[in-house]
This record gives structure tokens, C-alpha cells and sequence, in this order.
């Protein structure tokens, strides 16, 4: 029964060296800006490195307001591509595939977690004005 666990098998072409998969988990591990940290990278690395075959990694988010926690990795600017190349090189040196985890969480956004920008001052004081202001 367990030799099933260890066999490959395939994904749209793609041989996974064996059906023990990692789900997405977040860490926290990347900088505030989204670019991933050694932390980041070794935290999957040490998962290739204990033999699972596929790694799903944490919630990249695609633009910096849509985050659901503060420090997850991103992928909404091209300055984030350089640390996070980084890591699927890490992790296929044991054997193991990796797949990021795109999101964006919508409406359920924490706004302790999103960048505060001029956008959502002028956004909160035409709401402000709206409500209050009314004649």
C-alpha cells in the first residue's frame, strides 16, 4: 500500500517523483514589500529536502491591497522576481516540484495587511464627505 505513496505519477505532463504533497501554508517569511526571504526559501527547500514530491507554496499575491497577511509573497512588480527565481532552483536540486499559489483575496482583505496609499486617503475622505457632508 505505502509503495503506491512513493510512485511517481503525472500532472498535464509534468512526473511528480512521488504523491506526498505539501498544501499551501502560510508563513509570513517575505518582506512587507512581497520579495521572498532566505527564511522563505529554506522553509520549502527543507520540505524538497525531506522527500515530498510536490510543494504548493503560500498565497502569492497579485497586487499588493489584495493581500490577506502582511508579509506573504508577491508578484505584482517585476523587483520581486529576482528572490523568488531563487527558489524553484533550491527545490528541484532534491527531486521536487513546486507550484506557486496565486491569489488575490478580494473583499476579505485585512486592512492592517495592505498598504495604506494616497488612493485610499482620497478614497476615504469622498466617503467621509458623502456620509457627513450632506447638505
Amino acid at each position: 500500500m505505502l509503495d503506491h505513496l512513493f510512485s511517481p505519477f503525472t500532472i498535464r505532463g509534468k512526473i511528480i517523483k512521488n504523491r506526498i504533497v505539501v498544501p499551501a501554508m502560510v508563513t509570513d517569511y517575505c518582506t512587507s514589500d512581497g520579495k521572498a526571504t532566505d527564511r522563505f526559501i529554506a522553509y520549502h527547500e527543507a520540505k524538497a529536502k525531506g522527500g515530498f514530491g510536490l510543494i504548493i507554496t503560500e498565497d502569492y499575491a497579485i497586487d499588493p491591497l489584495g493581500r490577506g497577511f502582511k508579509n506573504v509573497a508577491g508578484l505584482w512588480n517585476d523587483d520581486q522576481i529576482e528572490g523568488h527565481s531563487e527558489l524553484p532552483k533550491r527545490v528541484h536540486q532534491y527531486g521536487a516540484t513546486i507550484l506557486a499559489q496565486i491569489y488575490h483575496c478580494g473583499r476579505q482583505t485585512n486592512r492592517d495587511a495592505i498598504m495604506r496609499s494616497q488612493f485610499h486617503q482620497v478614497l476615504l475622505y469622498v466617503l467621509l464627505e458623502r456620509m457627513f457632508l450632506k447638505n
